[in-house]
């Protein structure tokens, strides 16, 4: 659990800084590209509605999507695919989602009554 939940964390870290980025795109600002080349992220000015972001996960993304949807109330809403909830931290499920989360499961793979059962606690009624 540990090594799972800090890689959830960084995750969901990564999931918010994308975020800033868009809304630095959007805003016409300057942004450091690696990659050499003349791209022009002029075009994405005005573009973006970043007012209605949601995040969406498969697997460990589902988890991910959760933990996103709990630290940033950018993120509108939220959807997990086949979502593997087992790295998120008990807390997390006492403070809640506040936002709409679906969870959508089609595999058989990853849900066992267990997982189900956390998804239900993150769901409000």
């Amino acid at each position: 659990f540990p090594l799972r939940n800090r890689q959830n964390l960084q995750r969901a870290d990564d999931a918010r800084k994308s975020l800033d980025l868009l809304q630095l795109l959007n805003d016409g600002a300057e942004v450091h590209n690696m990659m050499e080349g003349n791209f022009n992220f002029k075009q994405f000015q005005g573009r973006m509605d970043v007012t209605a972001a949601a995040v969406m996960g498969h697997s460990f993304g589902g988890a991910t999507t959760v933990q996103a949807l709990s630290e940033d109330p950018r993120f509108r809403c939220g959807i997990a695919l086949d979502g593997w909830i087992e790295p998120l931290h008990q807390d997390l499920y006492m403070a809640g989602i506040q936002q709409p989360l679906l969870f959508i499961n089609s595999s058989n793979v990853l849900q066992w009554a267990e997982n189900v059962l956390s998804m239900m606690k993150l769901v409000k009624p």
